[in-house]
């Protein structure tokens, strides 16, 4: 940990580090089960990521607002008006290897001034194995905090109300829609003014982007902005998935390069930032390094968000950072060794590490299911489903059933809509499998049909009870058409109705197995029309 006035001082900062890689990088024997011998690890650093101010000292590059600031490339920047550093499209761009950058760098010693950006030699080259390819993109400060931070500027910010692309004069018709979403509860953060854009979180900037821009603008941005607008949202969308393939690489490629051409064009040169220009090289990283999710800063920013929290004063924080993780890292020892369980020291050190005794109530189904709360036996059952047993044919004891609102598969939370009506989030919206093709729901409420011969309300015999879910089926289909792929963006769906049922027979309940569950979707309501968002992965929260 490095704290002062000033940034840290790279080569002090780093040359720390070197010791331990040099003897990892020689091998570690490690003692490995069932086998006699020990097995010797390497390893070193292939990649890495921060911010582009931070990228620039590590790397000894000029900043992003330099002549040559771009990491990445050796494109040189347009300055304008005397007073903006931009970027300009370029098809073919000289990308930056180690090789020409050490070349750089003694270059820049002999002469004593910067060459293509370049000021002088990294420690990184001796920790580091190709550091210049294997520094990435971080996606939270690029993606999120710069291209989707700049475009809420032009569009929502007052001193660009006179930019075509400004959106301020919608900006209450906005606002009334986006705090309409109740998002599920993965989504840590509900929606708020996008007139306090400045102030978001990354996460918020992040789920605007993917999941909210397109349902929530569509009916007052300029068609030619909101198509250019959908490349962005389905390559972004594209990176970020769980798994990615290099068709999907190739495509978001395309994508990023068709939305950076156009960008200038309708936006202005001024706005053509390096995070904007960092789109070009977006996909390249994703090809070396994988997901845009699996490579960010997002951890890190959770972790000195922890580390705050150590901070009680003024006086000496480092030093108070320093002994409250030393007492945590060894209070396991201190409760295991010292002090006697079940008492108040016991229970007070608990209450440090977070591991208090409020927990939500538990029944467990099996390793990976849990009912939240208790199930309820109910004498008298409601109609609907009784009407969703009659349909399946299934023969039921309704003294055998018991109901319940609320479960939790594989750490995802899922509701009944009756529970969603009453909170501000929604996670009664799902999708399931039906003979291996995906469809799309609402819960209506959770069944468990007990087998076993207890009198009263079991709880211990649920490998003889089978487990439901009674859903309303939401037909849909797919929105959102990209022109230049030729094809739709995947998450986004709409529901269809039928207009001579103009509740989409809500009648109709379908029996779908706990196991046959996927996931919960984004409900968003537009206009009285119903759109359904897939959540691209579950590796992130919000998204």
């Amino acid at each position: 940990m490095w704290f002062g006035s000033k940034k840290p001082a790279v080569n002090l900062f780093l040359s720390v580090f070197e010791p331990d890689l040099q003897n990892l990088f020689n091998g570690v024997n490690f003692s490995v089960p069932n086998e006699d011998q020990k097995v010797k690890v390497r390893g070193l650093i292939a990649c890495g990521t921060c911010d582009l101010p931070a990228k620039a000292i590590f790397l000894n590059l000029q900043q992003y607002n330099g002549k040559n600031g771009c990491p990445h490339c050796e494109i040189e920047t347009i300055k304008i008006d005397n007073k903006y550093q931009t970027y300009p499209y370029i098809e073919n761009i000289v990308l930056r290897t180690t090789d020409s950058t050490n070349a750089y760098a003694k270059d820049a010693v002999r002469l004593q001034k910067p060459v293509c950006g370049v000021k002088g030699p990294s420690y990184l080259k001796i920790i580091a194995y190709d550091f210049m390819n294997g520094t990435n993109i971080d996606s939270m400060h690029c993606v999120y905090q710069g291209v989707t931070k700049k475009l809420m500027c032009v569009w929502f910010d007052p001193d660009n109300v006179s930019h075509n692309a400004s959106l301020f004069h919608a900006v209450n018709f906005i606002d009334y829609e986006i705090k309409k979403i109740t998002p599920p509860s993965f989504a840590n953060r509900l929606p708020r003014t996008v007139l306090d854009f400045k102030y978001w979180k990354a996460s918020e900037l992040r789920t605007f982007l993917i999941v909210y821009s397109l349902p929530v603008l569509k009916n007052y941005m300029n068609v030619n902005f909101f198509e250019h607008h959908k490349m962005l949202v389905y390559a972004i969308s594209l990176l970020n998935c769980s798994s990615i393939s290099s068709e999907m690489i190739e495509k978001a490629k395309i994508l990023l390069r068709e939305y950076v051409n156009q960008f200038r064009n309708l936006y202005g040169q001024k706005f053509s930032t390096c995070n904007i220009h960092l789109l070009l090289h977006l996909s390249n990283d994703v090809e070396k390094f994988g997901p845009l999710w699996a490579l960010n800063c997002f951890p890190f920013e959770n972790f000195n968000g922890l580390l705050k929290k150590y901070v009680f004063g003024s006086n000496r924080p480092q030093l108070q950072i320093s002994s409250s993780i030393t007492e945590c890292v060894n209070m396991q020892e201190m409760k295991s060794n010292y002090i006697k369980k079940d008492s108040d020291v016991y229970f007070f050190c608990n209450r440090i590490e977070k591991l208090g005794t409020h927990r939500r109530r538990l029944q467990k189904l099996n390793e990976n299911m849990f009912i939240v709360g208790k199930s309820v036996k109910n004498m008298k059952l409601e109609k609907f489903i009784e009407k969703c047993f009659d349909d399946h044919g299934i023969n039921f004891d309704h003294k055998k059933l018991h109901t319940y609102q609320k479960l939790i598969k594989h750490n995802v939370y899922y509701e009944t809509d009756s529970v969603s009506e009453k909170k501000k989030s929604n996670s009664s919206c799902i999708t399931y499998l039906v003979q291996d093709k995906v469809k799309f729901g609402i819960i209506k409420s959770f069944v468990k049909m007990c087998n076993c011969q207890c009198y009263f309300q079991c709880y211990e015999c649920n490998e003889q009870c089978k487990n439901y879910a009674i859903v309303v089926p939401k037909e849909v289909e797919k929105t959102y058409y990209c022109p230049l792929t030729n094809e739709y963006i995947p998450h986004f769906y709409s529901c269809i109705y039928d207009k001579n049922e103009p509740n989409n027979k809500e009648d109709e309940y379908v029996l779908v197995e706990l196991s046959d569950i996927l996931d919960v979707c984004y409900l968003i309501c537009i206009d009285k029309n119903q759109l359904i968002v897939k959540r691209i992965n579950k590796y992130e929260a919000e998204v």
